[in-house]
C-alpha cells in the first residue's frame, strides 16, 4: 500500500474516487460538514487529502484528511475523516506517514476522530456519541 498526498491539482479529478471513503466519516456531523465542505476546503488548502493506493491494482482503498489544529500550547496534525477498505494492510504506513507529515509541520500530536461506542453511562443522560478524539504525543522516541 502507498500512502499519497492528492496535490491541488488532481483534487477534482481524483475526488469520485476518495470521496466514497470519506463519506461515512463525514455524515457522522451533517450539522457540521457536507461532502462538498470537504471538497472545497481540500481544494483551498484547509484540509490535506490522503488517498491510500493498493499498489497492485492501482485503485484507491482508503482516504484521509488532515489539518493543522493550533492550541494555545502546541499544534495538532488532526485527521478528521478517515475510512476505506483493507485498513489491516496501510495502517502501519498511515502512521508512519502522518507521524512524519505531522513533525515537518511542527506539531507535537496527532489526533484522530471518530464514532466509538462510549457506553451504558452516558446514555442514561441524554449523551449520544459523537466521536471519539485519539491523540499522539509526538516526542523523541515515541512515534
Amino acid at each position: 500500500m502507498k500512502i499519497v498526498r492528492v496535490q491541488n491539482s488532481n483534487i477534482r479529478k481524483l475526488w469520485p474516487h476518495v470521496a466514497p471513503h470519506l463519506k461515512k466519516a463525514v455524515l457522522l456531523s451533517p450539522q457540521k460538514i457536507a461532502m462538498a465542505d470537504v471538497l472545497d476546503e481540500a481544494e483551498t488548502g484547509g484540509y490535506g487529502l490522503w488517498a491510500i493506493v493498493d499498489e497492485t491494482n492501482k485503485n484507491i482503498v482508503a482516504a484521509c484528511t488532515t489539518r493543522v489544529a493550533i492550541y494555545p500550547r502546541t499544534r495538532a496534525l488532526a485527521i478528521d475523516f478517515l475510512g476505506g477498505t483493507k485498513m489491516k494492510e496501510w495502517i502501519e504506513d498511515l502512521d508512519t506517514t502522518m507521524t512524519a507529515h505531522a513533525k515537518e509541520l511542527d506539531c507535537s500530536f496527532i489526533e484522530g476522530f471518530g464514532v466509538r461506542a462510549w457506553g451504558r453511562v452516558l446514555k442514561d443522560y441524554g449523551w449520544k456519541a459523537a466521536y471519539t478524539t485519539y491523540e499522539k504525543e509526538l516526542t523523541d522516541g515515541h512515534g
